[in-house]
């Protein structure tokens, strides 16, 4: 099957000192639609490692949909949430659908350094937690729950079982939030829930 690939570019940001020129790349099918960044910045050394690091995101999502013999649709699309003169945050989310009433998506952060190009952990922004004060945290709204919607969660699926999440969105304010996906923390029609965390560390 011929896969169709077309480039749609825009400027993000542009009216700001440090912004950055996203390049929307698409492939196409007859079954999948995927859609994802590349990034041109002022620092040229440090966006070829951004980019590098989404291009293999993009070719592992791909082969994992060439695998699955029983998709019927699937793609991926981006979200640039944040870019300052520091940092670098979008989302790639993806999706599969197997029949039956909807799909399954996943979206999976990134955070990088605009000035080495490294992917950053949550741990860089403020102190880590354990699965016990993430817990305790959440159940007494010392740690609130954001759904998709913006509306507060409080997070009914959280079981001993859920853990503190290597995905996170780094926030305006410089906070940052977990993100948990459908089914973790709350229903598939609450979508990603978002627990965010402070320079405070949990008591």
């Amino acid at each position: 099957k011929k896969i169709l690939a077309t480039l749609c570019v825009g400027l993000a940001f542009s009216a700001s000192c440090f912004a950055t020129e996203v390049t929307t790349l698409q492939l196409k099918t007859d079954k999948t639609d995927y859609k994802y960044p590349h990034f041109t910045m002022e620092n040229a050394k440090a966006a070829k490692k951004i980019n590098k690091i989404v291009d293999n995101e993009f070719k592992s999502l791909r082969k994992a949909h060439a695998k699955d013999h029983d998709l019927l649709g699937g793609g991926v699309n981006y979200k640039v949430e944040l870019d300052n003169d520091k940092y670098l945050c979008f989302n790639l989310e993806s999706y599969d659908y197997h029949g039956g009433a909807h799909g399954m998506y996943y979206t999976e952060y990134f955070v990088f350094d605009k000035t080495t190009g490294e992917r950053m952990k949550y741990y860089d922004f403020v102190p880590s937690i354990n699965s016990e004060e993430l817990h305790w945290g959440i159940k007494n709204g010392f740690l609130p729950v954001e759904l998709a919607d913006g509306s507060e969660g409080n997070a009914p699926f959280m079981n001993e079982e859920t853990l503190v999440k290597e995905n996170f969105r780094l926030n305006e304010d410089g906070s940052i939030s977990l993100v948990y996906g459908p089914y973790e923390l709350d229903c598939y029609a609450a979508g990603n829930n978002f627990v965010k965390l402070t320079t405070k560390r949990v008591e």
